[in-house]
């Protein structure tokens, strides 16, 4: 199939070309015998028009007397005459000699003449020409009549067709010649077009450094290096496209992959959880990475805090993942809060402020802001594909730290929120727990629990209170390492403590630089962290709550500080209604012993009686392991178990000898009575 249609391809262009010369030179020969007709034509009709007007002048003045005098038979004769076919040369077919009113006078024609008429005397029509011409004597004499010659034109038709055979004879030949032509001039193109065809089809194929061989000599020269440069440029431009192509799927990947990390990262509210996603997006975004770490600014400290390092040494870490806020390029970053692109750094450079890392060859780092504050930093070194960073990554990841700000302040609040109500609901329950426990002991040991629990677990704490006998701070309850601290005594004014008790006012200490820790007078340990709230009821300030050291390691913030003091206004009222409550119950035990004492005081063989029952049945109680409220009701229950015998007379109470049956009956019932004496209270 394709060899006939090359063939015929060929076979066309062959045609086609032989067609386009036989046009050609048909119409070059056909314009040129027209050219050649019109010529003969006009030197005919010049050559018959002076043969008459040269046989008109010659008859003009000779014939003038005798048109004058209308000899019809001297006239006829001389037309005759001029008619002669013996005459050589002679084409005249008819002679007529006319009165001036266009009369025949004489006339004489060839017998194969056929005379026409004229309107005027240039143009030749038919076989012959007519010429009429006035007879007169002088040129501005009157004319006497006319002549009218009619002259035969048939010679000009032989050679109208030997000019129109010549030229065909000539076309003819031409057209051989052009299709010798026609073949050669095909035979050359097609060669030259089949190898333009193939280098075409290879083009097509993706063979792109296809070029053809070509020279100035060659006929298709233009054409092979019109190609050429065709080639040239598309092989280019595709290569151009495809490197486009690739840039183009770069960032397609980069956008979609920034967009699900928008979605991931929103979508997280663990601060912590959050800092690992944002590392792991970012090795992703940026088509993996060596190392990746997210710095988070504690500007308490002037530190930064290591959260999610990838592809870092861990031993290389401080133990507590901070280091200084101000060295690096890190450092460099969070001051001046603009990126930094850093390719072929220098060996003297610091791309991390540890000392003990390989120094990265590429890095990047760009700053998290948050409100255009800068919270932390995102810092990225050298690519697994051995590729220095671009511009482009730049880009990224400043757009991934943008989206990592956001998602970092949403985290915050989330987390405020949270530890908001999480706390509300803490005092809360610290609130009813307190509420319910009057025994101070258990009271002072429940406070130190519920502290602890609600700052998240702290490593130390301890309740201080005033000793109102010796005025003296005593600590009542510590929970920590230092066991023996408790009944230790504290002067006002003296330590931390002291001062927070003296002052009346809250103090937040919250990781000092090394070397410039404070001690504490209790633990009589160097402060990292703590906090010392004053314990206050009205104008009167009671004692001294003091933490230390979260167990997450993190430093106490203000946050902290607020909650305790929250909490130490609950403590000291609980602590206050403890006391009260201790001094009513003391209240009510000496009122339940002047009774006892009262009763014993009407019965000397009694007397003490109550106390020893009530020593008794406590210590009975405590080896039981009853609980205190039990005890204690025990105990008032032995001091008043006879008050029931005020209501019985001295006499039966005191009589020395046995009693009646009645007394005893009345004896009896003294049980009874003392329940309904002490029913209302």
């Amino acid at each position: 199939m394709n060899t006939v249609f090359e063939v015929s391809s060929r076979s066309n262009f062959r045609y086609r070309l032989f067609g386009m010369f036989l046009i050609l030179s048909a119409i070059a020969l056909g314009l040129s015998a027209y050219l050649n007709v019109q010529k003969l034509h006009e030197q005919y009709n010049d050559s018959i028009k002076s043969q008459a007007i040269t046989l008109w002048r010659g008859l003009s003045v000779p014939v003038c007397p005798l048109v004058q005098a209308q000899t019809r038979g001297v006239l006829a004769t001389i037309a005759r005459r001029l008619i002669d076919a013996d005459t050589r040369n002679n084409r005249l077919q008819s002679v007529a000699f006319l009165s001036t009113d266009m009369a025949v006078l004489a006339q004489a024609s060839v017998a194969s003449a056929t005379p026409e008429s004229l309107l005027n005397d240039s143009t030749p029509l038919g076989p012959a020409v007519s010429f009429i011409r006035p007879i007169a004597l002088t040129d501005q004499s009157e004319p006497n009549g006319f002549v009218r010659l009619v002259v035969s034109v048939k010679e000009l038709d032989p050679m109208k067709q030997n000019v129109l055979v010549n030229h065909l004879l000539i076309w003819v030949g031409m057209a051989l010649l052009s299709w010798f032509t026609a073949q050669w001039l095909s035979v050359g193109v097609q060669n030259s077009l089949r190898s333009l065809e193939e280098a075409v089809n290879m083009l097509s194929a993706g063979k792109l450094d296809t070029r053809l061989p070509g020279s100035d000599s060659n006929d298709l020269a233009p054409l092979i290096t019109s190609f050429n440069r065709m080639a040239a440029s598309i092989d280019a431009h595709l290569k151009e496209l495809d490197h486009k192509n690739q840039i183009l799927e770069r960032r397609v990947f980069e956008l979609s992959t920034l967009q699900q990390a928008g979605r991931v990262i929103n979508a997280v509210l663990n601060l912590d959880r959050l800092c690992e996603v944002i590392v792991d997006t970012t090795i992703q975004v940026l088509g993996g990475v060596k190392r990746c770490s997210l710095m988070l600014a504690d500007r308490n400290t002037a530190e930064f805090v290591i959260k999610s390092p990838k592809g870092i040494d861990l031993e290389t870490l401080p133990a507590n993942r901070r280091v200084p806020l101000g060295e690096g390029v890190a450092g460099k970053v969070f001051s001046s809060g603009e990126p930094i692109l850093l390719n072929d750094l220098a060996e003297g450079e610091k791309t991390l402020v540890l000392d003990s890392a390989r120094i990265s060859r590429s890095s990047i780092c760009v700053p998290i802001k948050s409100n255009d504050e800068v919270i932390g930093v995102l810092s990225a070194g050298n690519k697994m594909s051995g590729e220095p960073f671009t511009a482009n990554d730049l880009a990224l990841l400043e757009t991934l730290a943008s989206q990592a700000g956001v998602a970092m302040k949403n985290a915050r609040i989330y987390f405020d929120l949270d530890r908001k109500l999480m706390e509300l609901g803490t005092l809360h329950e610290v609130g009813k727990s307190l509420s319910m426990v009057l025994d101070i002991e258990t009271l002072l040991n429940l406070i130190l629990d519920m502290t602890t629990r609600t700052l998240g677990g702290v490593k130390a704490s301890s309740l201080i209170l005033l000793d109102e006998d010796t005025g003296q701070l005593q600590v009542k309850v510590h929970k920590g390492i230092h066991r023996n601290l408790v009944n230790k005594t504290i002067t006002s004014g003296e330590g931390i403590a002291g001062k927070v008790f003296a002052q009346g006012l809250p103090m937040l200490i919250s990781s000092p630089p090394i070397g410039q820790e404070l001690t504490d007078q209790v633990t009589n340990t160097a402060i990292r962290s703590s906090i010392f709230v004053p314990l206050r009821i009205k104008y009167k300030v009671i004692g001294v709550l003091t933490v230390a050291d979260k167990f997450s390691g993190d430093p106490f913030d203000q946050n902290d500080l607020e909650i305790l003091v929250t909490l130490a206004s609950q403590i000291t009222i609980a602590i206050h209604n403890a006391r009260l409550y201790e001094d009513l119950e003391a209240s009510y035990l000496a009122a339940v012993r002047a009774l006892a004492n009262s009763l014993d005081a009407k019965d000397t063989y009694t007397a003490g009686h109550s106390e020893r029952v009530a020593l008794y049945s406590t210590a009975i109680g405590r080896r039981m392991n009853l609980p205190q409220d039990d005890v204690r009701t025990l105990q008032i229950g032995s001091l008043l178990h006879d008050i029931g015998k005020i209501g019985i007379s001295e006499a039966i109470i005191q009589k020395p000898s046995r009693l009646t049956e009645p007394e005893y009956e009345l004896i009896k019932t003294h049980p009874v009575r003392g329940a309904s004496i002490i029913e209302p209270a």
